[in-house]
């Protein structure tokens, strides 16, 4: 008879083709083919368990053959929310009812609009966009004074998109509206040629306009001068009137009575003035509309010195002055005040403070007046600018000046008299400046130091109103109604949410990202497919599950088995370390968007592997990337040929397709990807155990020894396992009767005889499987004449490496 470590070793020593041939049997090859034909087809948990073929397939191949009559246990089993401790199958001390559970899709993924991974990033976004906010401003900048420097001709300029859009910002012209002819048109004008496009396009009407609002504001300060010499005439006819007021009178009448006939100069007859009045001030919004828009476009004819065809000097296209003008514009056009926009506030202030006389010439310059507010902190709304005013003429030796009574010391009221040199009344004494260079520099510093608190006061706020808000988002109709999460959301990609198209937001947050051809890649800006990624909704807009690199699930059970490993053997500290671990693992991979990130993350590519059980060192880099490009389903390709069986598990444990993108894994069908690869791998292995069981159960005990071993880490989990306790009770002699005693007692045995971390040891687990066949042999009374040199001693009391060599012998 052959002996069971012989028996064994042929089939483990090459178990890839032992499992091979398994698959190639008539039977074996059809039942699979079926089941992988046929269980995506599946919609239901009934429909599964009702179809006989594929129900039990998936329960042999998980080892739960036995099981299978019991449907209503397992249909438990299968709608179990493995995400809940407490869940059915979670309860269960056999895990194999997890594992069966976790390779089927009944387990339904969080829904939620936006992950915390998602979150965190768009909050990074936000911040980033600010910061390439600024970057832009001054690339932009120094972009356009390079270029127009060169410019020869108009169209240079406008068919340049860089310096198109930096002129469109200045000006406020729609980008996608404008004219190409009409503008080309303004900036070739002459505002004082009545022949330039200007002038011959809207000259007229803005004439007629102008012409028109004068008539009306004529007519009307006739009527105001014409009371005023009434009310002249009433006052000279009183006597309480002193000779100098009397004199002061007379002398404004006369003035009023040449300003009456230099209106009525200009004025048609009076008896027109009232129907002229009412019809102007019926257009009154349209003539004023007409200026307005004419100085607008006289102001972009004036800021360029291009000929009427278009042609210009080299050098020549814009004045230095209009050049300073429109960088200063763009610059302060931005939305908030970003470093390059504080710079050009600081250069304003220090290029104006220096002129300066009074306290009314500081306060009514509003770009002066708003950064003294922000140098020293001022920016409550109490405060105005008649509180600037008295702070600044404040007398700090009165003990009742403003500051001491209204202000009560405010130190910041305190530090911006100080900064000024103004008297009482508000003027400078005779060779005083407003400020020495040392009160600027303090300004200065003090700018510098505020002038993002507001934004950044704002951007909080915003932020927190965006959290809450998206609480309560449940479509893509709520998150287009939430003005505080719409808002955020776009500004956070660098998009303008007044000037992009919401029926375009709404099919960009509804588009499919694993289909290049969906609406978002249509649209060839990278900002709306951010956008996109940020948030999980469906393509009917209702909330989705996240498209994650790894599954809830899959994360979930990694993170697990590597705790499980990690901890089996450790100390406590050893236990909180790998916790942490798993929580770096499922926070980061959720950021996670490509395999080429996942590779590049050693930590994340450790952890996972070393859940599986496998020796990161003994994986390179370059073999990881062509596991993860191999096709699961050409048995020539790397990773079936080439590789360990695990690194199938490894490979169909993330969402990534052989070009390293995610797939989008569909929720309809009832197997998950890994679930599906590791069915089919378990149900050859549990054929291929079974059927040397049927020759020989000792081979078959063997064999599940070997692939359980790593995986049992406890002494109370081989008394959950009848297979592995049969296996150590007569590889060490244990009497079976020791199987009624107290479990406690049961695990003392087993301590006595072996230390449960040997199995972690590829060595050790194969000299205990050595061990095994002997004494297993020698329990079936198999006549062996090497076991006869032992006389009869107890093989209890024979070391491993003896046993092992005996066992090798027999192979041979």
């Amino acid at each position: 008879m052959v002996s069971t470590y012989l028996s064994y070793d042929l089939i483990n020593r090459d178990m890839k083709t032992s499992i091979s041939r398994v698959a190639q049997q008539g039977l074996v090859e059809r039942q699979t083919k079926y089941y992988k034909e046929n269980i995506g087809n599946v919609k239901s948990v009934d429909e599964f368990l009702n179809n006989y073929q594929l129900y039990s397939y998936a329960m042999d191949a998980f080892g739960l053959g036995e099981m299978t009559y019991a449907k209503a246990f397992m249909k438990k089993v299968l709608e179990s929310d493995l995400n809940d401790q407490n869940s059915f199958a979670n309860k269960l001390t056999d895990e194999r009812y997890r594992e069966f559970a976790a390779a089927f899709n009944f387990t339904a993924s969080t829904k939620t609009v936006q992950t915390e991974a998602q979150l965190d990033k768009m909050i990074g976004l936000y911040d980033t966009s600010i910061s390439d906010l600024n970057d832009s401003l001054a690339e932009e900048t120094r972009y356009y004074k390079a270029i127009i420097g060169t410019v020869t001709n108009v169209d240079q300029l406008l068919q340049n998109d860089r310096t198109r859009a930096y002129i469109f910002q200045v000006f406020g012209i729609d980008e996608k509206t404008y004219t190409y002819a009409h503008i080309r048109g303004l900036m070739t004008s002459d505002i004082d040629d009545p022949d330039s496009y200007l002038n011959q396009k809207f000259g007229a009407a803005y004439n007629d306009a102008v012409e028109k609002l004068a008539m009306k504001g004529n007519i009307e300060l006739h009527g105001q001068v014409t009371a005023r010499i009434t009310a002249i005439d009433t006052a000279l006819a009183g006597t309480e009137l002193t000779d100098e007021e009397r004199t002061a009178l007379e002398a404004e009448k006369v003035t009023r009575q040449d300003q009456l006939t230099q209106l009525e100069a200009v004025l048609p007859p009076q008896d027109e003035w009232e129907t002229k009045l009412a019809a102007i001030t019926a257009q009154q919004t349209t003539l004023t509309n007409t200026v307005t828009q004419y100085n607008k476009m006289a102001q972009l004819a004036a800021a360029f010195e291009f000929n009427n065809d278009g042609t210009v000097t080299a050098g020549g296209a814009q004045k230095a002055d209009n050049i300073k003008i429109m960088t200063d514009a763009y610059i302060s056009s931005a939305p908030r005040v970003t470093p390059t926009v504080a710079t050009l506030n600081r250069d304003y202030f220090e290029s104006k403070i220096g002129s300066i006389k009074t306290v009314d010439e500081l306060t009514s310059d509003a770009r002066l007046l708003n950064y003294i507010k922000v140098a020293f902190d001022l920016n409550d709304v109490t405060i105005v600018t008649a509180t600037i005013e008295n702070i600044l003429t404040s007398d700090l030796s009165d003990p009742n000046n403003y500051i001491a009574t209204f202000g009560k010391n405010d130190k910041r009221y305190i530090a911006l008299r100080e900064a000024f040199n103004f008297q009482t009344d508000g003027t400078l004494a005779e060779g005083t400046t407003p400020q020495t260079t040392l009160q600027t520099a303090t300004t200065t510093s003090g700018y510098m130091t505020h002038y993002n608190d507001k934004d950044d006061a704002a951007d909080e706020k915003a932020l927190k109103l965006f959290k809450s808000d998206i609480r309560s988002v449940t479509s893509v109709a709520d998150f287009l109604d939430s003005s505080a999460v719409y808002t955020y959301a776009l500004k956070a990609v660098g998009l303008d949410p007044a000037k992009v198209n919401v029926a375009d937001i709404r099919k960009v947050l509804t588009s499919d990202l694993q289909d290049k051809k969906s609406f978002v890649y249509t649209l060839k800006d990278e900002r709306y497919v951010k956008l996109a990624e940020l948030f999980n909704f469906k393509s009917d807009g209702t909330v989705g599950s996240p498209v994650l690199a790894q599954s809830e699930i899959e994360m979930q059970t990694m993170s697990a088995d590597y705790i499980k490993k990690k901890s089996a053997f450790g100390t406590e500290k050893d236990k909180e370390a790998a916790k942490k671990e798993a929580e770096y693992f499922t926070a980061e991979m959720q950021k996670i968007k490509t395999l080429k990130e996942f590779l590049a993350n050693d930590r994340l590519t450790k952890f996972a592997m070393e859940s599986l059980g496998i020796d990161p060192k003994s994986v390179t880099k370059d073999q990881l990337e062509k596991i993860f490009s191999s096709k699961l389903d050409d048995k020539e390709s790397y990773l079936n040929k080439e590789m360990d069986p695990v690194f199938r598990r490894l490979v169909t444990a993330f969402n990534f397709d052989t070009d390293g993108n995610i797939l989008h894994e569909d929720r309809s069908l009832i197997q998950t990807r890994r679930g599906l690869y590791e069915t089919l791998d378990n149900y050859l292995t549990q054929t291929l155990e079974t059927q040397a069981g049927e020759e020989n159960a000792g081979v078959r005990l063997a064999l599940y020894f070997k692939r359980m071993a790593a995986g049992t880490t406890s002494y109370y989990s081989i008394l959950a396992d009848t297979a592995i306790q049969n296996f150590i009770n007569t590889t060490f002699g244990i009497p079976d009767e020791l199987g009624n005693a107290p479990v406690d007692t049961q695990v003392a045995m087993m301590k006595k005889y072996f230390d449960i971390e040997d199995f972690q040891d590829p060595e050790k687990v194969k000299k205990l499987v050595a061990r095994f066949t002997i004494m297993y042999d020698n329990a079936q009374n198999t006549t062996d004449p090497i076991m006869m040199l032992f006389n009869g001693s107890g093989s209890a009391g024979i070391s491993g490496d003896t046993l092992l060599a005996v066992a090798t012998l027999r192979a041979r």
